[in-house]
């Protein structure tokens, strides 16, 4: 078993809370080729249809294998003269769309292995410097909001409590950099 794999297995086992967040998520096996990239190791690791649904402060939709083609439309794809074409001028060729947060993209790149937010292709968040660094620091998150804070995160006025927020960077820091802790914070709680 790779440590990727324990990293992947770690969030499919986070993920579900209680049923609270939505789809049903499997793991497919433990051996990872070498030859892969991490997001196809994630997609050989885990198993879902469609998409799963992270829900509450982190609330965010995975994209399954079969509909990441179409993911990419309104990103990497764009219309453009009756045709989806690529969007050369602000999309990176090397960013595969896996994830939505409220129509924002969450993507992989390709060219470095690292993990972004991108709201509205203007402004774009490293969240991590790898996929397994971002699953697992989103399951501790995860974890921390349901079973520490028991989904108990906002103050009377929606707001969020100031010290999840501290606690949620002390949890983010134990598996990203401070910057990546940074960009963590702002793309979710921005």
């Amino acid at each position: 078993m790779t440590e990727n794999y324990l990293k992947y297995k770690k969030f499919a086992a986070t993920f579900g809370r209680g049923g609270v967040d939505e789809g049903a998520l499997g793991y497919a096996g433990s051996a990872i080729s070498k030859e892969r990239d991490a997001l196809e190791e994630f997609y050989q690791v885990l198993e879902f249809e469609g998409f799963i649904s992270v829900v509450g402060l982190f609330s965010l939709d995975i994209i399954g294998l079969r509909e990441l083609a179409g993911a990419q439309e309104g990103w990497g794809l764009v219309m453009r003269d009756g045709e989806l074409r690529p969007d050369t001028v602000n999309w990176n060729e090397n960013w595969v769309v896996f994830g939505d947060r409220n129509g924002d993209a969450l993507f992989y790149d390709k060219s470095d292995g690292s993990v972004h937010g991108s709201v509205g292709k203007r402004h774009n968040y490293r969240l991590a410097d790898t996929l397994p660094a971002f699953f697992n620091a989103l399951a501790a998150s995860m974890d921390l909001e349901s079973n520490e804070y028991n989904w108990e995160t906002l103050d009377r006025i929606e707001e969020v409590l100031p010290q999840f927020l501290t606690d949620c960077r002390a949890v983010l820091s134990e598996y990203l950099d401070d910057q990546n802790v940074a960009s963590f914070i702002d793309f979710f709680f921005g």
